[in-house]
């Protein structure tokens, strides 16, 4: 995942449906336990944090 200045961003995902995306591994992380900790009591927050060049479903390469 690129932003719009060609730089790297992280993704965090959650089983939720929620998505936020980072700027770093160390603010991925972050967002990913304090998401989980105010989210919903009494719902399961399974997060997933995917690192710069993981390409998740759907996502298609460059060819060149």
């Amino acid at each position: 995942m690129v932003d719009e200045r060609g730089k790297p961003r992280w993704l965090v995902r959650c089983s939720c449906g929620w998505e936020r995306e980072c700027i770093s591994r160390w603010a991925a992380e972050s967002v990913s336990k304090l998401h989980r900790q105010l989210e919903g009591v009494g719902t399961d927050h399974r997060t997933h944090v995917e690192a710069p060049g993981d390409s998740g479903p759907g996502e298609q390469l460059p060819l060149a």
